[in-house]
């Protein structure tokens, strides 16, 4: 199979599987079940997914995928504020990749990651450090444009704003009446107390 072709695949089984975790229940939802919505045979979905929790390291690896252009498009033109500049990376991380809407699948995401094995736990970690690499880029390009200090500890700085944007994204996932506008809101008052403590 060609790797286009390969990719779709993995991409339709992904997908699939989401729509199955919104509508239902993770656990009452087997792999069976995905290949019948993915309209692909049972060991044509083990070819790509062991497990429910390798799809749901799947999820979030095509999260990845589909927000690492948009992210890299922000830093390309930073904007000339550290607040719009952190909010427009945020705003992508949270909301430009898998369906941020579809808070039961996200759930499962983030419960799973406390159950995974080392070897999927490193690959969590792995795919959490694309974020944070770009805001270490934005971090860069804010200081070399001196919009913040300096003295600025950029590590720190990668810590702490990426911290914020994971922590603001799990209030909204956990709590069924914030919307995602609530938590945009949340994410920009956030940035600007952070900011105004990174030395603008």
């Amino acid at each position: 199979m060609r790797e286009r072709q390969r990719l779709a695949r993995r991409q339709a089984i992904l997908f699939a599987a989401g729509d199955l975790f919104a509508s239902g229940s993770f656990d009452a939802t087997s792999l069976e079940d995905v290949a019948a919505s993915a309209g692909l045979s049972v060991p044509t979905i083990y070819t790509f997914f062991k497990s429910k929790q390798e799809l749901l390291l799947g999820l979030l690896e095509e999260d990845r995928i589909l927000l690492e252009p948009k992210l890299a498009a922000i830093v390309g033109q930073l904007p000339g504020d550290a607040v719009e500049a952190f909010f427009a990376i945020g705003r992508a991380i949270i909301a430009d990749g898998y369906d941020v809407t579809r808070k039961n699948v996200w759930r499962e995401i983030l419960a799973a990651s406390l159950r995974f094995g080392s070897e999927e736990r490193n690959q969590f970690r792995e795919l959490q450090s694309v974020s944070a690499k770009y805001i270490g880029l934005a971090v860069d390009g804010l200081q070399q444009r001196g919009l913040l200090s300096q003295d600025l500890d950029r590590d720190s700085a990668v810590r702490v704003v990426h911290g914020l944007i994971r922590r603001v994204f799990q209030l909204y996932v956990v709590n069924d009446s914030v919307s995602v506008e609530d938590m945009m809101g949340m994410l920009l008052t956030d940035l600007k107390s952070v900011t105004a403590g990174l030395g603008q």
